[in-house]
């Protein structure tokens, strides 16, 4: 065989060799994304869909609170060095309801300190409330029919 014909038959080889490496590698980078997809797949998105507060006397009361009503709880006192005995913990439960996230959070100021308040005593005092101005509404819009 001439030098001319051996020239080209390792001509024709190295497209050949081009076309393997680029084949084993298309393969290798399928078999990755294959890989993530089904992972990423099982993977659960998770949402924030409800947070509580608990003033507690220790972490371990706070914990029992949390795990009786479902919720995770933080494992940080968020009212430290003020010397009142009390402990607060921040708790939270998730879910994969997108529909059920939290979307806002508003902060309150509490420079001039808090009240502990039981919230069914307050919507029993506004709804006997609201019903003596919701008669009053009532009859003035009755007198322009």
């Amino acid at each position: 065989m001439s030098k001319e014909a051996l020239r080209r038959k390792q001509l024709r080889k190295i497209p050949k060799a081009a076309v393997s490496v680029l084949l084993a590698l298309l393969m290798l980078v399928t078999a990755l994304f294959q890989r993530w997809s089904a992972v990423s797949a099982e993977e659960k998105t998770l949402y924030l869909e409800d947070i509580k507060v608990c003033v507690s006397g220790s972490a371990k009361d706070a914990k029992s609170y949390f795990d009786s009503i479902g919720y995770e709880y933080l494992d940080a006192d968020l009212n430290p060095s003020t010397d009142t005995g009390k402990w607060v913990y921040l708790g939270y439960r998730k879910t994969e309801d997108r529909t059920k996230a939290i979307t806002s959070i508003r902060m309150m100021p509490m420079q001039g300190g808090y009240q502990l308040y039981n919230y069914d005593d307050i919507i029993t005092y506004m709804s006997s409330q609201s019903s003596s101005t919701a008669a009053l509404l009532k009859k003035a819009a009755d007198g322009f029919a």
